[in-house]
């Protein structure tokens, strides 16, 4: 599985679109330091009722601006 997101955007805007839609999701639950990715994306996957798979891939087309974080 990938571990590495790629992001083009900082993480604190990006934490910014994805709690704009996604009301469910805490500031502690987008607490991103290096070492807690898998956790962050397990978290996300949980209440998300996504995989980590497509969070990751959510993330990473929130972060280009591809879509709306929702």
């Amino acid at each position: 599985m990938q571990k590495f997101v790629a992001l083009n955007s900082n993480w604190d805007q990006i934490k910014e679109k994805i709690k704009e839609t996604n009301p469910e999701i805490s500031d502690a639950d987008l607490v991103l330091n290096h070492g807690n990715e898998d956790e962050v994306f397990e978290t996300l996957a949980k209440k998300l009722g996504k995989s980590t798979s497509e969070v990751k891939q959510w993330i990473e087309s929130v972060s280009a601006n591809k879509v709306i974080a929702g």
